[in-house]
């Protein structure tokens, strides 16, 4: 009985305390605010104005390996995106728009750290691009310029622009991104993997200790 309770309260502060793992898709959320319009073919139909809330997620490949000498840029990492701004449903990616996650550490000569999202998405039938980008200029965000797997905390960026836009640029939505976090589901998912093995070491010193021989 006393082994059992351990389990399940040491299952419960792994839960608590997980991060992500590479070798798993990971998942964040994000969402923001429409500060300008453009329209000219009234495809939105007013829906959308100055002050429309946005929202969305995106689920990157944490294994992609960087498409370029050096690392940083990730193509086709994302394999899945959806969202609505001010109501309107947007998912991908869908082809004709780069897909890609670029992250920089401590860019040469500049020293600025910096990172940023593209992909392809379906708005009302119209094929747009969805990215938003943060730059922080005192290098202090990134040690690396691997895929972070939990997402940079935007209160190290002045501002996170984030735009929805048309190849033709008849239609476009620009915005600020206010939050950057892991999908709860995500975060769970991924901690089963670290769950079991803690599960699996806690039962195997239980045994040991039982048995009168432990080792660190």
């Amino acid at each position: 009985m006393k082994t059992r309770q351990a389990i399940a309260l040491l299952t419960g502060t792994v839960l608590f305390g997980v991060h992500p793992v590479a070798g798993e898709p990971v998942t964040f959320e994000f969402g923001g605010e429409i500060t300008y319009v453009r329209d000219h073919d009234d495809v939105l139909g007013g829906a959308v104005s100055v002050g429309s809330p946005f929202s969305g997620l995106y689920t990157f490949e944490s294994t992609t390996e960087p498409t370029r000498p050096g690392g940083g840029f990730y193509t086709d990492a994302i394999v899945a995106v959806s969202g609505e701004v001010a109501g309107l449903p947007f998912n991908g990616p869908v082809q004709g728009i780069s897909n890609s996650i670029s992250v920089a550490n401590d860019v040469i000569s500049e020293g600025y750290d910096a990172y940023s999202v593209r992909v392809g998405v379906d708005l009302l039938g119209e094929t747009l691009a969805c990215s938003f980008g943060m730059r922080d200029d005192t290098g202090a965000v990134f040690t690396t310029n691997a895929l972070p797997l939990t997402p940079p905390d935007l209160e190290f960026f002045d501002s996170v622009p984030f735009s929805l836009g048309a190849p033709s640029e008849l239609l476009g939505l620009s915005g600020e991104l206010t939050y950057l976090v892991p999908e709860p589901g995500t975060l769970v998912f991924l901690g089963l993997g670290g769950v079991l093995l803690a599960i699996r070491r806690h039962t195997r010193w239980m045994a040991e200790k039982a048995s009168g021989w432990h080792t660190v």
